[in-house]
Formats: structure tokens, C-alpha cells, sequence
């Protein structure tokens, strides 16, 4: 489980959809029709603003080849 997050896809700067990981920087970004630009990382912390909250963290479990988010 410690190799999974499980994180809100809602910038938490604007509402807008976090959808873009950037695989060369590790960073998730908001590239929403917004353009602000927020970019947070792996783990929901922000990176570079002007989000000033991190993303919000779901809680995970796996067992066996099932992984839960609640």
C-alpha cells in the first residue's frame, strides 16, 4: 500500500481537474482551461503555487491483488 496515493483530482487553487503527470519532473500538474498552473507532487503536496493546499489524500488498503480507496 505504500506505493499507491490515492489523491482528489481537484486543483485546490481554482476547482479545476488536476489531470496531467509530468513524468520527466514527478509532478502532477493543473493544466486546466484555468491556466494557472499549479503543479503538486506525488504525495498532494503543492510543488509551486499559486495553489497554496495540498490536494486531498483518500485513504488506500490492498489486499491481494485488490486495491480499496475510501
Amino acid at each position: 500500500a505504500a506505493a499507491f496515493s490515492a489523491l482528489s483530482s481537484t486543483c485546490t487553487h481554482q476547482g479545476c481537474t488536476v489531470a496531467t503527470y509530468d513524468s520527466s519532473s514527478g509532478l502532477i500538474e493543473c493544466n486546466a482551461p484555468c491556466g494557472h498552473g499549479s503543479r503538486y507532487t506525488a504525495g498532494g503536496a503543492v510543488a509551486t503555487g499559486p495553489a497554496t493546499a495540498a490536494l486531498a489524500k483518500y485513504t488506500i488498503t490492498v489486499s491481494g491483488n485488490t486495491l480499496t480507496v475510501k
